[in-house]
C-alpha cells in the first residue's frame, strides 16, 4: 500500500507538502509558509498507476471536510486527465491544486462524478508543471481505505451542431468530457446549435440553474465563421440572450462563463419583435458610437 508522507500538525505539514495558502474561489482557507522544494516531500502519482491509501483519524483535515492525503503529479499543458477516487468506506472527495505565486489554487474538485459515493473529475491544465492531487473524505468524521488513479483521456471528437426551430425549446448540457474550444489560456466545454433564416429577427435565450450561461452567435460563410454577437446576462441573472437578424446560416455556441462549470440548460429560439423607429434609431446610434 502506498501512502503519502504523514502530516504532523495542520500548518507545519501543509508547509512541508508545499500547499502554502490554499485558495478556494479566491479565498484563502489556511495559511502556512511554503519553503522552496516543499513539494518534494509528497509522494508522486503517475498516469495509469493506481494508488491505494487509508485515511485515518490522525491525518489532517481542511475546508470543513475530513482527512486527506496529497500527491504530486506532473502535468503536460493542454493534457486531459481523469482523476478517480473510489472507496467503500467513505464518501470520496478529490481535488486538484496548483501553485500560483506562492499560493495554492484549487483548480478542480468533485465528490460524486464516479457514481454513488465515488469521486471523479476531468482535469485540463493550462500549463505544464507540478500539481497536487488531494484525496479526501467529504464527511469530517469518516475514515477508511481508498484507491486513486489518474488516466490520460483523448480529446473528444467535434460534434455536429443541433438544429434550432423557432418556438421549440431544447434541453442541452455542458459535459465535463464534452467538446472543447480555446478560451485564452484555458479550454472550455461547449454545446453548438445551428439556425437558418430568411431575414427575420430572432431571439435566442439560454437559461441554466447550475452555471452562469454565455452564448456566442456566428455567421457561417464560405470563409468560415464571423462573430455576430455574444452575451452572458441579457436574459437576467445568470441567463444569456441575443437578438439578431437571421439572414442566412448561423451557429450558436453555448458555454459557461466559468470554464470549470458544467451542467444542464434550456435553449430556445423565438421570433423577436421589430423595434419601434425611435428605439431602432437609439440602438443604431449606440452601435456607431
Amino acid at each position: 500500500m502506498t501512502e503519502p508522507m504523514g502530516w504532523d500538525r495542520l500548518g507545519r505539514r501543509v508547509a512541508r507538502m508545499g500547499l502554502g495558502s490554499l485558495m478556494v474561489g479566491g479565498v484563502a482557507s489556511f495559511v502556512a509558509p511554503a519553503p522552496v522544494g516543499a513539494q518534494e516531500s509528497t509522494r508522486a502519482i503517475t498516469v495509469g498507476a493506481t494508488v491505494e491509501g487509508r485515511l485515518g483519524r490522525t491525518d489532517p483535515k481542511v475546508m470543513g471536510r475530513g482527512a486527506f492525503h496529497a500527491y504530486r503529479f506532473e502535468a503536460v499543458a493542454g493534457g486531459r486527465y481523469k482523476v478517480t477516487m473510489r472507496s467503500a468506506d467513505l464518501d470520496a472527495y478529490v481535488w486538484v491544486a496548483e501553485n500560483v505565486g506562492g499560493l495554492t489554487d484549487q483548480v478542480a474538485s468533485d465528490d460524486d462524478g464516479g457514481g454513488d459515493t465515488d469521486a471523479q473529475l476531468l482535469f485540463r491544465p493550462s500549463r505544464a508543471g507540478t500539481y497536487l492531487i488531494v484525496a479526501q473524505s467529504l464527511d469530517a468524521d469518516e475514515t477508511g481505505a481508498y484507491t486513486l488513479v489518474v488516466e490520460s483521456v483523448p480529446p473528444p471528437a467535434p460534434v455536429a451542431a443541433a438544429p434550432l426551430v423557432l418556438g421549440q425549446p431544447r434541453e442541452g448540457a455542458l459535459l465535463t468530457d464534452g467538446p472543447e474550444m480555446d478560451d485564452g489560456e484555458e479550454t472550455v466545454v461547449y454545446a453548438a446549435y445551428t439556425i437558418t433564416g430568411r431575414g427575420e429577427r430572432v431571439r435566442v435565450t439560454v437559461r441554466s440553474g447550475v452555471f452562469d450561461a454565455m452564448l456566442r452567435v456566428v455567421r457561417v460563410g464560405p470563409r468560415g465563421e464571423t462573430l455576430v454577437t455574444s452575451d452572458d446576462d441579457a436574459a437576467g441573472g445568470t441567463d444569456a440572450e441575443a437578438i439578431f437578424v437571421a439572414d442566412g446560416t448561423f451557429r450558436v455556441y453555448v458555454r459557461a462563463v466559468n470554464p470549470r462549470d458544467h451542467g444542464g440548460f434550456i435553449i430556445v429560439a423565438a421570433p423577436a419583435p421589430t423595434p419601434a423607429p425611435e428605439a431602432a434609431r437609439r440602438l443604431l446610434d449606440l452601435e456607431h458610437r
